[in-house]
This record gives structure tokens, C-alpha cells and sequence, in this order.
């Protein structure tokens, strides 16, 4: 995302905390307030980020199935990222790392909790609001799929968790 250093703080009831000590050190059990990106606002977009989002190749871009406040938010507060992946014109798509109001990993369901949000796959893509385009949401969650849709957002409803190796006919 850039060559700078940019740095996620966890805000807690006893101050702020890096995403690292917050997880491995603190265990996740202090409380989430808020997040800062410390460092983002001095960041730049690199010229190979600039150039592959300005490839008249590109054809989508691609959020993963990550943790919208420490993986895929500490990218978009670099200055210009969010104007420069939507000014391409190539459908944004998030797939949701929510689901059935559960984290697949990690401690995003926790934290949205904490934020006072429901754990859902309607709030991961809120949290993208005016960013992407459509979103991917867990055949589990099919049900949610109309409530996301009137949030302005194309959904399309996958099986998206993969529980073994996958079978040749699955490839």
C-alpha cells in the first residue's frame, strides 16, 4: 500500500495499544473504542500501487474476506487510495469475513460488537459504504442478502467458506 510506515493503535478504556500487543500480548481482551492509523496521513501511494490501478487491465479489485478495521482500513487512510481505487471504474467487490454473525477468524466480530455494531455481513459492508459496488456474502447468510441489497449494495450469495481440500470437479 505504500512504503511508509503505517501503524494500526487498538483504542482502549486504558489508552491506545498497537495491533500487535493488543492481539498477541493483551490476548484481544481489552475493550475496542476506536482505531488509529498512525502514519497514514504522512503515507503515499507508491507509483506500482498507482500503475496497477490505473492498468486499462484491470478488470475488478478485490477486497478479501479480512478484518475491515485492522487489514483492509489502515490501506484506505493512505491518502488518495480510496479516490484512486474508485476513480478507475472497475467494480470494487468485498466478500465478508462475517459470517452468521460470526468472525471466520480473527477478532472482527468481537470488535464490531464492541463498537456497539451488530456482527453481521450487512455492517462489513456498510463499513465500505461509497467504496464498492457489490459484495460477497456466505450461502449461510442468504437471508441478509435483501437487507445489504437496500443498502445500496449488488450481493451475490456464495458458499464462500472452504472446509476441505477442494475435489477436482471443484476447480
Amino acid at each position: 500500500m505504500c512504503d511508509e510506515q503505517v501503524r494500526t493503535h487498538v483504542l482502549t478504556d486504558d489508552g491506545a495499544v498497537s495491533f500487535q500487543e493488543y492481539f498477541t500480548a493483551l490476548a484481544c481482551e481489552p475493550v475496542v473504542r476506536g482505531f488509529q492509523y498512525a502514519g497514514a496521513d504522512q503515507a503515499m501511494i507508491p507509483p506500482e500501487v498507482s500503475d496497477v490501478l490505473d492498468s486499462p487491465d484491470l478488470e475488478a479489485v478485490i477486497l478479501s474476506q479480512a478484518n475491515p478495521y485492522h487489514t483492509i482500513r489502515p490501506i484506505l487512510e493512505v491518502p488518495g487510495m480510496r479516490e484512486l481505487v474508485r476513480k478507475r471504474g472497475a467494480p470494487v467487490i468485498a466478500v465478508t469475513p462475517i459470517v452468521g454473525g460470526r468472525a471466520l477468524r480473527g477478532s472482527a466480530g468481537k470488535m464490531m460488537r464492541e463498537l456497539r455494531h451488530e456482527a453481521s455481513a450487512r455492517r462489513v459492508a456498510l463499513e465500505y459504504l461509497r467504496l464498492i459496488d457489490g459484495f460477497v456474502i456466505d450461502a449461510e447468510d442468504a437471508a441478509a442478502a435483501e437487507d445489504v441489497r437496500a443498502s445500496g449494495f449488488e450481493v451475490l450469495v456464495a458458499n464462500t467458506i472452504m472446509r476441505g481440500r477442494p475435489h477436482p470437479e471443484d476447480t
